[in-house]
């Protein structure tokens, strides 16, 4: 399709007047200096659909669409007024206020009255706030996948880990341009799909395909145009993994994939909990995991008196020399990073750049660590892996199984059970999903001479603070 130069000068005159500067009230209690221009777009939906009626061509292009014009006109605009990409910035305020609503637990009102504590509880619970034991559930679980290891019972149903945002800007405050930055095996990063123009105007295709729900067009639409085209690596909720913490009674903490720190901030924000001992061969993350700790490790320290100590190793989980460590520790718990999902990054240590196969993955990286880890639980300690199996090539990969096979092989080895994660349901599976169930990502729990006991044995000895409890020793303190 021929571009009629005339027309797109025209057309990006008309869209320059939704662009504006977001820095303008800096200048109000300022140094005087004027801080360089933030621009972001807005257009409102009246405007957006006048400016389609006219600028949309009759003539389709070679994708069949008419909205050439527009899309060419919206990404020379975003790389003249360096637009940044359309990502919200978390402040440290953000950041401070989300670990503090992650840290609230019964016991850091302990010094109040019993009536103090519950009226505190009563107003908590009308504004729908949650203590992280609170976030187990029971209902009907829907999981994509098969397994010969027991997701839910033969009703379907099953204890899950209900969604919760809190935690989740206390860690990604320092991880989060890192996180834009990483790369799949099937699409480019967020960030190299805003700053090339061609993957940009195809990010830009989604405000047609969303004509109907649309509304307006701004910064956050094409964060949501980014998000469902290119591949994000997804946060740990903070909640899930203090959920955890919680209820296995964690003091030390072994993480063999330390991440995005979500699940180095739930062990700062957990009451009880001492050790921290964690793992990742990224090196860019390592400067940001001290920051956490910086801002986070003596947060609790006043209300409980328990100091924080946190190691990160520099190193893959699968390859360290665990001598001293060998019986020390209460959980092992982690998401490991699947072998071609995600490129974190080029360290030669990354488990994407050391094993090519589903195969070599499964034995020489997660059999490895999980061989390691194991040696380092104590009797009695827990051992619980985030993982689930793969659609390859329209086939599922299966490695949960050999997984759970492998941990049903280590001495003293014990099946708890399966805590279900919620997840959101994309689009694409909404008609797979029933509509009384809830869908799921695994917890496999598995015990070091844990002998019978089951999830719900755990659980049920958690029941003061589980969702829902009104039984009269609620607010007696143990």
């Amino acid at each position: 399709m021929k571009i009629e130069r005339e027309l797109m000068n025209e057309l990006k005159d008309v869209l320059r007047g939704y662009i504006y500067d977001d820095n303008a009230e800096k200048l109000i209690f300022g140094d005087g200096t004027k801080t360089e221009p933030k621009y972001k777009i807005f257009i409102p939906k009246k405007d957006w659909d006048k400016i389609k009626k006219k600028y949309e061509t009759k003539e389709r292009d070679e994708r069949g669409w008419t909205n050439k014009y527009i899309k060419l006109a919206l990404s020379d605009l975003i790389d003249e007024y360096k637009i940044p990409p359309p990502f919200p910035k978390i402040s440290l305020e953000e950041a401070k206020k989300s670990f503090i609503q992650l840290a609230h637990d019964p016991e850091m009102f302990s010094h109040l009255t019993k009536r103090h504590r519950q009226l505190k509880d009563e107003r908590r619970i009308k504004k729908g706030k949650t203590y992280s034991l609170e976030l187990i559930r029971r209902s009907k679980v829907y999981y994509r996948f098969s397994s010969k290891y027991p997701v839910s019972d033969k009703d379907g149903e099953s204890y899950y880990i209900h969604q919760s945002e809190d935690g989740m800007k206390a860690s990604n405050y320092f991880h989060q341009a890192i996180r834009l930055e990483v790369s799949s095996k099937n699409t480019v990063s967020p960030i190299e799909g805003w700053m090339n123009p061609k993957m940009r105007k195809r990010a830009l295709q989604l405000f047609w395909r969303l004509t109907n729900t649309l509304g307006y067009v701004d910064t956050s639409k094409m964060n949501s145009a980014l998000r469902t085209n290119y591949y994000i690596a997804s946060q740990f909720r903070p909640s899930s993994a203090k959920c955890l913490y919680r209820l296995f009674d964690a003091k030390n903490v072994l993480d063999p994939s330390s991440g995005w720190g979500d699940r180095l901030a739930s062990f700062l924000a957990t009451p009880q909990t001492e050790n921290y001992l964690g793992f990742d061969p990224n090196i860019s993350l390592h400067e940001k995991y001290d920051e956490q700790v910086r801002l986070y490790g003596k947060a609790l320290e006043p209300l409980y008196g328990i100091k924080k100590r946190v190691k990160i190793h520099k190193s893959g989980s699968e390859v360290f020399d665990y001598k001293n460590e060998k019986g020390k520790y209460d959980l092992v718990f982690t998401s490991p990073p699947y072998f071609d999902t995600e490129k974190y990054s080029e360290d030669e240590g990354q488990s994407w750049r050391l094993y090519k196969t589903s195969d070599a993955w499964l034995g020489d990286f997660l059999f490895r660590m999980l061989e390691k880890t194991w040696n380092c639980l104590k009797d009695g300690g827990v051992m619980a892996m985030n993982i689930t199996n793969q659609n390859k090539g329209g086939k599922e990969n299966n490695i949960t199984d050999p997984m759970n096979d492998f941990i049903s092989s280590l001495p003293g080895a014990n099946w708890i059970g399966c805590l279900g994660m919620r997840i959101s349901v994309r689009p694409s599976l909404m008609p797979q999903v029933p509509k009384d169930a809830v869908m799921i990502e695994p917890i496999w729990i598995w015990g070091k001479n844990t002998g019978e006991k089951t999830l719900e044995d755990f659980i049920i000895a958690k029941k003061k603070f589980l969702f829902g409890y009104t039984d009269k020793d609620k607010y007696e303190l143990d």
